[in-house]
């Protein structure tokens, strides 16, 4: 590093490297799995909202068969009632 006449190394090392680097290297936004992205946070989102709704399917489905169970369970005529399966 060649210096300048009148130039001491100190204003020359603050000059070339500011203060508001100090030294870190600031590479998170750069990740791909850096949480607070927007675009992570809006993958987040949505698979979040299709759990949701994939759980909902499932308590749905659960529940048709359970109802059909029952509704087999009279017409066979087992004396099984929706309050005795009701927990």
């Amino acid at each position: 590093m060649a210096s300048r006449p009148g130039r001491s190394l100190s204003y020359l090392l603050l000059n070339r490297f500011p203060s508001r680097y100090s030294g870190r290297l600031i590479i998170l936004p750069k990740k791909t799995w850096h949480v607070w992205n927007q675009d992570n946070r809006e993958r987040v989102l949505r698979d979040e909202r299709l759990h949701r709704e994939e759980e909902a399917k499932q308590a749905e489905k659960q529940r048709c068969v359970l109802i059909g169970s029952l509704l087999m369970a009279q017409l066979l005529g087992l004396g099984v009632s929706w309050w005795s399966w009701k927990a």
